[in-house]
């Protein structure tokens, strides 16, 4: 167990403010799902890049980019609870993209309720292209 508590060095002043979008999902009697979004909560962390995912096309668009969020809020992977509910995973709003929780690590023993979260990016849909015709 790592004899390092950051509580005292990571406190809001030195965190970066996110946002976090959770939501529930249920089936109701019909059998449809429906999913409910909660509003925004701001929460507080270390945040930074994950470079060993990022992924290029030639052309230089980005295919996929992760980040590394440290926090006490409690973000979550996605949850089953049963059959009828779950919870999917948190989205985290960050310097102006949308990141999904992809996975979720204990780090309580840096500090009491830390933990690590990893984050994948989530794409946009590129726009179609008309072909141009040549007269």
């Amino acid at each position: 167990m790592p004899l390092l508590d950051v509580s005292d060095a990571l406190d809001v002043l030195n965190m970066d403010r996110f946002s976090v979008v959770s939501s529930a999902m249920a089936v109701g009697a019909t059998g449809q799902a429906a999913t409910t979004l909660a509003a925004p909560v701001t929460a507080y962390g270390v945040v930074t890049p994950e470079k060993s995912s990022l992924e290029r096309m030639a052309d230089g668009t980005r295919l996929a980019a992760c980040i590394d969020v440290y926090t006490l809020y409690p973000l979550t992977a996605g949850i089953k609870t049963d059959d009828a509910t779950s919870r999917p995973a948190d989205l985290v709003l960050w310097h102006g993209r949308t990141w999904v929780v992809a996975m979720v690590e204990d780090f309580s023993g840096f500090g009491a309720g830390y933990l690590h979260a990893v984050c994948d990016l989530v794409q946009q849909m590129p726009t179609a292209q008309e072909p141009q015709q040549v007269p």
